[in-house]
């Protein structure tokens, strides 16, 4: 019987760069808008994906709108339009 050695694949596997992050979301949508879906549609569903994630790993979600509030600024001119307070909305604010 041969003796078989176990090998750890992710261990040996180098660190993700940006560059292969960018590639293998781009051939996700590739793939999927050959398969039919909306390039839109797609698109909406990976920064839906994206900003569930920055938000669930963020200490409060405060800081995650923070980090979007910057990337959409930083990289396509984007300000915040909305500021969001607490309280009820009440007739003077539907006109």
């Amino acid at each position: 019987m041969s003796h078989l050695k176990i090998i750890d694949f992710a261990s040996k596997r180098p660190k993700p760069t940006y560059i292969e992050a960018k590639q293998r979301l781009e051939h996700l949508f590739e793939d999927f808008t050959a398969r039919g879906v909306s390039p839109k549609e797609i698109a909406s569903l990976i920064f839906t994906f994206g900003v569930c994630e920055l938000l669930s790993y963020s200490d409060t979600p405060e800081e995650g709108s923070e980090v979007i509030d910057e990337v959409l600024y930083n990289c396509f001119g984007i300000k915040k339009k909305s500021i969001f307070t607490e309280g009820f909305v009440t007739e003077e604010d539907t006109d």
